[in-house]
């Protein structure tokens, strides 16, 4: 009966080390080293003492807080207005969305900081019918942007008709378009201070301005205006005669007026470079620490992100390092688990066999996505004027000026084969 004897338990110590290296050394990060004692538990019965030797389950090891992006380049300028491929994935980190507070995923566009984004059939777009005079401003049938002149053979986009009109002087008809965006509620800077419309007008004013290094200003100078509502609300409004196929775009990328403003137009790039843990303030998942320029830039989960509800960002740290375009060496890194990502910078285009094989193994995931460019054949055709005869001695045959030859070749070639072979499906 054990009701009578005596138990006695003696407990080992549990002893946990852990280990865990500095948010700024990412390719070094070592899982962190657990020292797990045995428990050794003695029970005194009747008769001889029992010894147990019991092995705690090990705790589950924490899920990493950093994520390694490595890139093949490293971009000049982190400016909104200079961005270049290189700096766009970090750009997106900050400000949420490749267009600002607007994504591009799948050749489509989706809004990530407004309400919706804005159509004619919802009724917050519209196209009026305006009246517009010798001497306005307008948008031809070519998208030119002129000056009504009844004398200079200007051809006009009027309503109800398809076909380009000449305009003689006088008041004509022309559609006016506009948009209004409104921004979701309670969107914040990284500093914690509320984002509002003036952030998207600012966008605008720094665009026009001449010292800004815009790459393009195609939709500015064919607007008309770019206002405020109220807090949360813009509208744009096109000029008359612009029918921009793309409408629902034209927001304009908040911008932190109230860090920035203190800069001129032409002081302000160099501002930014210089000091991205202050300047670089945004309103994405991430805002930045430091860029340390030939080897990485480092950035922190934005405590204000809008989407902090959903568990979002799901890493503490993030970490772009500039690693090359040496494509062998940066999938060497992956495996090696030195980056997490490897992204298209870092020239893998004539390692997908490789990839492919990688993946099959279960080492690692490839991810092919259909880009925009343009695979053709070439064949070098001669100047016009060498085609009227072949000279012996002077001229080469030029066999390719022959339409017929050149469509002789293609018949024969296996279009498919080529893609299958050359990139690998």
């Amino acid at each position: 009966m054990l009701s009578s004897k005596k138990m006695m338990l003696v407990i080992g110590l549990l002893i946990i080390a852990s280990m865990a290296l500095a948010a700024c050394q990412p390719s070094t990060t070592a899982t962190p080293a657990t020292v797990v004692e045995t428990v050794v538990v003695t029970v005194e019965t009747s008769g001889e003492p029992v010894v147990q030797v019991v092995t705690p389950t090990p705790e589950p090891v924490a899920a990493p807080d950093t994520l390694v992006v490595c890139l093949g380049q490293e971009a000049s300028s982190f400016y909104w207005f200079n961005s270049e491929l290189a700096s766009s994935q970090i750009l997106e980190s900050i400000y949420d969305g490749s267009l600002g507070g607007i994504d591009n995923r799948t050749y489509a566009y989706q809004p990530i900081i407004l309400e919706k984004l804005p159509s004619l059939a919802d009724g917050d777009a519209t196209l009026t019918t305006v009246t517009a005079s010798e001497g306005d401003t307008v948008v031809d049938f070519d998208t030119n942007v002129i000056t009504l002149d009844g004398t200079a053979g200007q051809m006009l986009r009027v309503p109800g008709s398809e076909d380009p009109v000449p305009y003689t002087g006088g008041d004509v008809e022309l559609e006016q378009l506009s948009a209004t965006f409104k921004i979701l509620p309670g969107v914040m800077w990284s500093d914690g201070t509320p984002l509002t419309a003036a952030d998207s007008v600012y966008y605008y004013t720094l665009w026009g301005d001449p010292d800004t290094p815009a790459q393009t200003r195609f939709t500015y100078e064919r607007t008309a205006s770019y206002e405020a509502t109220d807090d949360l609300t813009t509208v744009w409004t096109g000029l008359p005669g612009f029918k921009d196929a793309t409408y629902y775009i034209n927001f304009g990328a908040p911008l932190p007026e109230h860090v920035w403003g203190q800069y001129t137009a032409a002081e302000l790039e160099a501002a930014v470079n210089a000091d991205v843990a202050n300047m670089l303030i945004g309103y994405g998942a991430y805002t930045p620490v430091e860029w340390n320029k030939g080897d990485n830039f480092r950035l922190v989960k934005n405590e204000h992100y809008f989407r902090a509800s959903e568990g979002l960002p799901k890493f503490d740290n993030l970490v772009y390092r500039f690693v090359g375009a040496n494509s062998n060496a940066n999938i060497a890194a992956i495996l090696a688990g030195e980056c997490d990502i490897v992204d298209q910078t870092s020239s893998l285009d004539d390692q997908s066999e490789l990839l492919l094989e990688l993946q099959a193994a279960g080492q690692l995931d490839a991810t092919f996505v259909t880009g925009t460019t343009w695979e053709h054949v070439d064949y070098g055709i001669q100047n016009v004027s060498y085609d009227d005869g072949y000279t012996p001695g002077t001229d080469r045959y030029d066999f390719f000026s022959d339409l017929k030859v050149r469509q002789g070749l293609l018949m024969c070639m296996d279009r498919q084969a080529v893609v299958d072979t050359v990139t690998f499906g």
